[in-house]
């Protein structure tokens, strides 16, 4: 049975941290959250600057995990360079969430 604290996550998928040329982070918000948070980030992702989102991440501590895809956009989407196809990543995506999602119902 699950505590009260964790009956609840949400999985933050393209999510915009800030905006296009700007480095003000929009995720102050999620200080107040007190439920697991997964975040799925693309590596080329001009909305999310991974470090930013490392920042968030930390200050959120144990509530937030992060995964990030190698040479995925905004949509996830990977230029044919990076050997994977679309819908490739889109399941890697989809198995860890799935994981995550596992992981979260242990805790309690």
């Amino acid at each position: 049975m699950l505590n009260r604290r964790h009956r609840l996550s949400q999985a933050i998928v393209r999510s915009t941290i800030h905006r296009f040329g700007s480095t003000t982070n929009l995720l102050t918000h999620l200080d107040h959250v007190q439920i697991p948070m997964l975040f799925l980030q693309g590596s080329r992702d001009p909305l999310a600057d991974p470090g930013l989102i490392e920042v968030v991440v930390g200050r959120l501590g144990a509530l937030a995990t992060m995964r990030i895809m190698p040479d995925a956009d905004h949509s996830f989407r990977v230029p044919a360079r990076s050997g994977r196809t679309n819908a490739e990543v889109l399941e890697d995506l989809a198995q860890q969430t799935a994981s995550w999602m596992r992981d979260v119902s242990k805790v309690g």
